[in-house]
C-alpha cells in the first residue's frame, strides 16, 4: 500500500486508518533485522559506539552519555575491539528529525554535543573535519543507496559553495549494531560552517541563518523564532542569532528584509535590476541551489529544511544544502520522481511553485541559469565526473550495505515505491538512469528558456 493516497498530503491526513496499518506494516517489514543481531566485528569505515549508560535518547533535551571513536586512518581496518583514538569521551545526545521522530522510523537521527567532562560544550575536530561542538548523526533509512546526501553536499561544495562536511561510519547504541550513518557538521554560524559575522548590537551587523520550513513543524517547535513570508505566506525560522541571543530588533530586521525581497520578486517591476528582487539576493547563489534541487529532484525544496543565509551588509544567500536523501527518483510525490518535468514547477499544495515559476519570466535569469548549467555540464555535472564520484562511494560502502541492510530490511512498498525492493547494486543503477535521463531533459529545456 503506498503511503500517499493521491499527491496531496491533505489526502494523506485523510487516509488515517489506512495510513496507521500501512505504517505497522513497514515497521514489521524492518523489524525482521530489528534484534540488533548482526554480527559486527570489523569495518572499513570508521565506528562509533555511544553508551547512554541505559538511559532512553528522547527528543529533547540532551541526554549526557559516552561516546567512542575508532579511526585507524585510510585503508586500515577497524574493530570493535580496538581503543578509541578519534574520540573518547562526553557527549550530549538527543533525536533529531521530523519524520524520525514523528513516524517513528525505528532507524534514528541525532543530534550530538561533544562536552568537557562537566557537562559544558568541547570544540572538538571529529574525522578530518574542523573543530566543532555541535554534529548531526544522519541514518539512511528510505535512501537504499546510503549516499545521497553525500554525494549533493560533496556537489554543491564543487559548485563553490560551502555544504556540511560529511564522514560514512558504523554505529553501535549500547552495544547493539545500529548500520551504516553519516556524521556531517550542523549548519550554524562558525567560520569554517555558515561564514556569517556573530550576533551583535546592531541588527544590521548581524549575520543571520534562516529555515524555511512547514507550518506543522514550526507547531511542533514552540520554543524557535519564526515569520511569515508576506506573499507566499511561508514560516521562516530564525536559526541563528540563537533564540536566547535573538534581540526584537534584529528579528524585526531580517524579517523586514525577507519581505522587501518577496515584495520585489512578487512586484511589477521584478525584472528591474535596482528595485526588482536582484537588489535582495546573491543571484549566482540561488541559480546554483535552483539548479542542484531540479536537477536532482530534491523533495524539500522551497517547502521545508531549505536554508538560507544573510551576512552583515550582504544580500540573501540561499543555501546551504541540507536533507538531499529523498532526490534522484527517491520518492512517489507529485512529480518529484519525473524525470521529464520540472519538479520546481510543481505546487504540491501551493507550497513550492511561486519563486521558480516568477524566476523564470526573467530572461536574465534564465540566462544566467542556462550559462551554469552548461558550465556545470562541461564539469561536476558530466556524466563521466558524477558517475565516477557514485562507483568511489559504492567501493566505500560496498561492504557496511549488507550489514545495514540485514539490521534494517525494508520489503514493502512505501514512500520509495519504485526503490524500496532494490539491492545496493540495483539502487545504483537506478540512479545513474535517473540522472541521465533528467538532465538530457534539462539540456534541451533549459537552453530553449534561454533568450540570444
Amino acid at each position: 500500500m503506498p503511503l500517499f493516497f493521491g499527491d496531496s498530503p491533505s489526502a494523506f491526513r485523510r487516509a488515517g486508518v489506512a495510513r496507521r496499518a500501512w505504517l505497522a506494516a513497514l515497521l514489521v517489514a524492518i523489524g525482521a533485522g530489528a534484534d540488533g543481531a548482526v554480527r559486527f566485528t570489523h569495518s572499513n569505515l570508521p565506528i562509533m559506539a555511544i553508551d547512554t549508560h541505559g538511559a532512553r535518547i528522547p527528543d529533547e533535551p540532551k541526554i549526557a552519555a559516552h561516546m567512542g571513536l575508532v579511526h585507524n586512518g585510510p585503508g586500515r581496518r577497524n574493530r570493535v575491539t580496538d581503543a578509541f583514538n578519534a574520540y573518547d569521551g562526553p557527549i550530549g545526545i538527543e533525536l533529531r528529525g521530523h519524520s524520525t521522530i514523528s513516524v517513528h522510523w525505528p532507524k534514528k537521527g541525532y543530534g550530538i554535543e561533544t562536552r568537557q567532562a562537566d557537562g559544558t560544550a568541547k570544540d572538538v575536530a571529529l574525522l578530518g573535519m574542523p573543530p566543532e561542538n555541535d554534529w548531526v548523526l544522519h541514518g539512511p533509512l528510505m535512501d537504499k543507496s546510503l549516499m545521497r546526501n553525500v554525494l549533493l553536499h560533496r556537489l554543491f561544495r564543487e559548485m563553490g559553495h560551502y555544504a556540511p562536511r560529511t564522514q560514512w561510519l558504523e554505529l553501535t547504541v549500547n552495544g547493539e549494531y545500529r548500520g551504516v550513518y553519516v556524521l556531517l557538521e550542523k549548519l550554524e554560524q562558525d567560520p569554517n560552517r555558515v561564514r556569517i559575522a556573530a550576533p551583535a548590537a546592531e541588527p544590521e551587523a548581524c549575520g543571520y541563518l534562516l529555515e524555511m520550513t512547514l507550518r506543522n513543524r514550526v507547531k511542533k517547535r514552540p520554543g524557535e523564532p519564526f515569520f511569515r513570508a508576506p506573499v507566499t505566506g511561508k514560516p521562516i525560522v530564525i536559526k541563528d542569532p540563537d533564540p536566547d541571543m535573538l534581540t526584537a530588533p534584529q528579528s524585526e530586521y531580517i524579517a523586514g528584509y525577507y519581505a522587501a525581497f518577496e515584495h520585489a520578486l512578487f512586484g511589477a517591476r521584478f525584472r528591474d535590476p535596482v528595485v526588482g528582487y536582484r537588489a535582495y539576493i546573491e543571484l549566482d547563489a540561488w541559480v546554483d541551489h535552483i539548479i542542484v534541487s531540479e536537477a536532482f529532484g530534491q523533495l524539500d525544496a522551497f517547502v521545508c529544511s531549505q536554508y538560507m543565509h544573510k551576512d552583515k551588509g550582504g544580500k540573501l544567500v540561499l543555501g546551504p544544502t541540507w536533507d538531499f536523501n529523498r532526490c534522484i527518483g527517491n520518492a512517489k510525490y507529485a512529480t518529484c520522481w519525473k524525470t521529464d518535468a520540472f519538479w520546481l514547477l510543481n505546487p504540491w499544495s501551493g507550497k513550492r511553485a511561486p519563486y521558480l515559476r516568477r524566476f523564470m519570466q526573467d530572461e536574465f535569469f534564465m540566462n544566467r541559469m542556462n550559462a551554469r548549467w552548461q558550465a556545470l555540464r562541461a564539469g561536476p555535472f558530466s556524466f563521466v565526473s558524477l558517475f565516477r564520484m557514485i562507483d568511489e562511494y559504492a567501493e566505500v560502502l560496498r561492504e557496511a550495505s549488507g550489514r545495514d541492510f540485514e539490521r534494517w530490511p525494508i520489503g514493502v512498498r512505501c514512500h520509495n515505491v519504485r526503490v524500496c525492493n532494490r539491492s545496493f547494486e540495483a539502487e545504483l543503477a537506478y540512479m545513474k538512469r535517473w540522472i541521465r535521463a533528467k538532465f538530457k531533459w534539462l539540456d534541451t529545456q533549459l537552453a530553449a528558456r534561454a533568450v540570444p
